[in-house]
């Protein structure tokens, strides 16, 4: 039993390395394809959230996570197991980052930090793409450690990563990818309601939700043992799953619901201008129940902390449910 299965592209122990290889370039050739449908002027409109060169970036993203699949091949060493970490960090940022710029400029109230955002977010995505490279170059001082695993008599490899510095780096990696997702569900929350870009923030939203499940498989699957095959089968449809989830809702679903965009659209105006006029009158309802309570206060001459407290609690919440109802862009 000293024997060491590996993820291979022959199939003399197992065609798993072939198949999943084969599923890889299909995959991978789609979404370079898919990259035509910026081209064609019918659909401009569809990706009117972007611009065409944050597009290709975009698509670029999902392109890198689908590549690390390959580091799965020819068994665990340290250039396979630090590269998978960093394709899969640097794809997800690289992907998420030009509508994370989108929803920092698109804020519904305008203001000096999303007009500076607007006007360098080239540099934006130089400086957070520098930093998630340090952030990973730092991550591949560490040196790996191999586990043995043994199930049912046949041995494999599994990368471990036993240094204190590494694993600080590896969670510090895994903590910037949450945080990005954690800012962007926060301003797409704010931005719910706008209508120029009601659809694309539920696509995204839908997007990050998924990157989010595939994050907590990827970390669940490095404490569980498996069989040689299942574990890397498991692990390559979860990181093609990854890319695929994450192209598909960030840019591929513009073209896929195109049919019926026009009723979805002439919608979401009419939820805009009902929301808009609800909105207001909840406001006045609110504002004069206010005026009233200001009023009795100010008779009865005493006002209690506690009060005072929860009058500010619920000013603060107001604020931010009327950034969230808003259907347009005001400038502050």
């Amino acid at each position: 039993m000293t024997k060491r299965y590996e993820f291979l592209l022959t199939t003399d122990d197992s065609n798993s390395g072939l198949i999943m290889l084969i599923i890889f370039i299909l995959i991978s050739t789609c979404i370079i394809l898919s990259l035509i449908f910026l081209f064609i002027e019918k659909l401009e409109k569809r990706f009117r959230f972007l611009s065409t060169d944050l597009w290709i970036i975009t698509v670029l993203g999902s392109l890198i996570l689908a590549c690390s699949m390959i580091t799965l091949y020819n068994g665990a060493s340290n250039s396979n197991c630090h590269l998978r970490v960093s394709l899969i960090s640097v794809g997800f940022v690289l992907s998420i980052s030009p509508s994370l710029i989108k929803l920092i400029t698109n804020f519904p109230i305008r203001n000096k930090f999303s007009l500076h955002f607007e006007k360098n977010k080239y540099l934006f995505i130089i400086l957070i793409m520098i930093f998630t490279g340090c952030i990973n170059g730092l991550f591949a001082i560490s040196s790996y450690d191999f586990q043995t695993i043994n199930i049912s008599g046949k041995l494999y490899d599994k990368c471990i990563m036993n240094n204190v510095f590494g694993s600080f780096i590896y969670y510090l990696i895994q903590f910037i990818d949450i945080f990005i997702i954690l800012i962007s569900l926060i301003l797409i929350f704010m931005e719910w309601n706008l209508q120029e870009t009601a659809l694309d923030v539920k696509y995204l939203a839908t997007a990050l939700f998924m990157d989010t499940l595939s994050l907590i498989l990827l970390m669940i699957m490095d404490k569980i043992k498996f069989d040689y095959v299942v574990y890397n089968v498991l692990l390559s449809i979860n990181i093609l799953f990854f890319a695929v989830s994450n192209h598909l809702f960030t840019y591929l679903i513009r073209i896929i619901l195109t049919s019926g965009h026009n009723e979805l659209e002439d919608s979401r105006k009419f939820l805009g201008k009902v929301t808009t006029n609800t909105s207001s009158k909840k406001f006045s309802v609110i504002n004069s129940s206010v005026i009233n309570s200001n009023s009795k206060v100010i008779e009865n001459t005493t006002v209690s902390s506690t009060t005072s407290s929860k009058s500010r609690q619920s000013g603060i919440t107001q604020k931010i449910m009327n950034i969230h109802n808003r259907t347009t862009v005001a400038i502050n």
